[in-house]
């Protein structure tokens, strides 16, 4: 008996972690999803990562769980990123690097109110996927992927939607139509939101996805709570409004610590936390943009993305590289750390596996399977080991051929490879690295990015070129056209949801 026991253990831990929640299995026996998606969260603005900020729940949510070190986003900016954790492929795949109009940076792959674009309602998303195998799916926070009725979350999969079509930065300025952000509930504008309203976001939104888990506890759910904070304008309500006594920008990252707590001790309470998968990342990193030309001086900087470089909207490390924390008790490993590769692209993949059966793609996407990584104990490699970093900059920060789609760099395990010209800030510095043509770094020696390899591995180089080729004739760059390139959705014409 002994011996048959050691044997199915060995079994069960040699298994695939999906192949512990068997798709014959009652609804109740499958786990949970919550994707806590913060927008322009720097990676060192956390603890873990940093004591740049107290963030007690957060570093909770880490002594009880997993810190992914070397986890991406699939953008460094706003609608992009988006699009990649909705559907698994990059940006560049599905036509959602860019937005229609081609308006000037750095705004020119951001949906603007009443845009004609929007996520192709013929993508696969997340939530399709999960709700298809009987999860309860809510889209609670910022879009940002179309805010025409066709386009809105509850077209794209999600039972629920509550919150903003775009960015609450984007009210009044958002010319032509010059409307304040809209509330919006499932499909209908509930009020129109002024900038005293913004304080009040992070709250809402935290006890809207509360009283979802409450609803839905005795079946699978699928949460994405996707916080308009910590973007700008800041904002915070009365309760952490200059409490923290290092400005407002650290108000905001305390009230998003505290929107943790409230999600962690409820699923704690209910005693569902244990069948509950909590992934908590964000859409790119923090802000950290060099002094305009011809200008002098630059933004005081509030965020900080150490030890990486650059930030948002850059395709350095500290744009596209993500603080994140993975929360399962009784499957991930209390105060573990891994830094193999993972993206917000291998979510759609890994949570259909989790449920016990592997998604099938009918058209190619780019994420993997990496269930493997909220497991014990974790593996040796990674099933994810290349990455590219799509985006829209060039060398002097200026958008080209309305066409072009850009791939800036390649990464392949520690090495990461610039097949054009970019730049960007030296992390905790306000020096400029320019990053020449063909540049080689190796990022677990130097995630900083400083020391140029080049020269010392052409095997390296050549392997770098081949793989940067690879991804061209899939996803296109610089105008040439992708064999795999899918469109994205348009309307005849668009306006704001409370445009009348």
């Amino acid at each position: 008996m002994k011996t048959l026991l050691i044997a199915i253990l060995a079994t069960l831990s040699a298994a695939p972690l999906g192949a512990l929640y068997a798709a014959d299995q009652p609804n109740a026996a499958r786990p949970n999803f919550i994707v806590i998606f913060i927008d322009d969260l720097g990676f060192a603005d956390i603890q873990p990562f940093s004591d740049r900020h107290p963030t007690p729940n957060l570093a909770r949510m880490a002594e009880e769980g997993r810190t992914f070190t070397s986890f991406y986003s699939a953008s460094s900016v706003c609608t992009p990123s988006r699009a990649g954790i909705m559907t698994g492929s990059y940006p560049a795949r599905i036509s959602m690097l860019f937005n229609e109009t081609r308006d000037p940076l750095p705004h020119a792959s951001v949906l603007w109110p009443g845009s004609r674009k929007g996520l192709n309602p013929d993508e696969i998303t997340i939530a399709e996927v999960l709700r298809d195998r009987g999860f309860a799916t809510a889209c609670i926070g910022k879009w940002h992927l179309g805010d025409q009725p066709v386009f809105l979350p509850t077209r794209q999969g999600f039972d629920e939607f509550f919150g903003i079509p775009n960015g609450h930065d984007m009210g009044v300025k958002a010319a032509p139509f010059n409307l304040p952000p809209p509330m919006v509930e499932n499909e209908t504008v509930i009020e129109d939101l002024n900038p005293e309203d913004f304080g009040y976001l992070t709250k809402r939104f935290t006890e809207y996805a509360i009283a979802f888990i409450e609803r839905h506890q005795e079946n699978p759910f699928f949460i994405y709570l996707s916080h308009n904070m910590v973007h700008g304008p800041h904002a915070a309500s009365p309760a952490f409004l200059d409490k923290t006594g290092k400005g407002l920008y650290a108000d905001t990252v305390a009230e998003m610590d505290w929107s943790v707590g409230q999600i962690l001790d409820r699923l704690v309470e209910l005693g569902i936390d244990e069948r509950t998968l909590v992934l908590f990342t964000s859409d790119n990193g923090g802000g950290l943009f060099p002094p305009r030309p011809g200008t002098k001086r630059r933004k005081p900087p509030y965020s900080s993305n150490a030890p990486y470089s650059g930030g948002k909207a850059t395709p350095a490390e500290g744009g596209f590289r993500v603080p994140t924390i993975g929360w399962w008790p009784g499957t991930i490993e209390a105060g573990s750390s891994t830094d193999l590769m993972a993206s917000t692209l291998d979510l759609l993949p890994t949570f259909a596996a989790l449920t016990g059966d592997a998604f099938e793609p009918p058209v190619p996407i780019d994420g993997v399977d990496i269930s493997c990584l909220f497991g014990t104990p974790l593996p040796t490699t990674s099933p994810r080991n290349t990455f590219a970093y799509y985006g829209y900059f060039d060398s002097e920060h200026q958008y080209r051929d309305e066409d072009a789609v850009l791939l800036h760099a390649v990464r392949e395990g520690r090495w990461k490879y610039y097949p054009k010209p970019t730049r960007f800030l030296q992390a905790g510095t306000e020096e400029l690295l320019v990053i020449e043509r063909g540049a080689l770094f190796d990022l677990k020696t130097d995630p900083g990015e400083t020391f140029n390899f080049a020269g010392s591995h052409p095997d390296v180089i050549d392997r770098m070129r081949s793989l940067t080729q690879s991804y061209i004739e899939k996803l296109g760059d610089d105008g040439k056209p992708g064999s795999e390139v899918r469109p994205a959705g348009y309307v005849e014409e668009g306006k704001p949801l409370n445009f009348k």
